[in-house]
């Protein structure tokens, strides 16, 4: 049975900076759930590259983002308009980042867990699997 897991934008953000405290727990959190099959969205790309941009510059960031994307581990999976909608919703009644919201959303609607260092905000979405960074 193959296990689909949603990487969150914090993971991939701490395996590429070397020198945050998190980056070898992330390394070997990617390790672990590689086989598995990761699944990211428009918004985990987007806020790794803005992250990765203001760290890291540019021409960095876009290297590094083409790398996750070009991965065979990695599957882009689009946000439908019903999972942004669910999350707009979401958003508002539980106090969530829109982007948050997105990326629970569309995890709890396929059925897949979250890889995370914001154990915090994800906790608020009823029925999200989480894989909290550190155990």
């Amino acid at each position: 049975m193959v296990v689909l897991i949603v990487v969150d934008s914090n993971i991939w953000i701490f395996l590429n900076i070397e020198n945050v405290p998190e980056h070898s727990t992330a390394e070997k959190k990617i390790e672990e759930v590689r086989q598995d099959g990761i699944l990211t969205n428009i918004v985990i790309v987007s806020e790794v590259f803005h992250q990765l941009s203001k760290m890291l510059g540019k021409d960095n960031a876009l290297t590094r983002v083409k790398k996750i994307l070009d991965s065979s581990d990695v599957t882009y999976v689009p946000v439908e308009e019903t999972v942004t909608r669910n999350a707009i919703n979401l958003a508002g009644t539980k106090h969530l980042r829109i982007n948050d919201a997105i990326i629970g959303q569309q995890a709890s609607e396929l059925n897949v867990a979250v890889l995370t260092d914001n154990v915090k905000d994800f906790r608020k979405l009823k029925n999200l699997r989480i894989i909290p960074l550190s155990r």
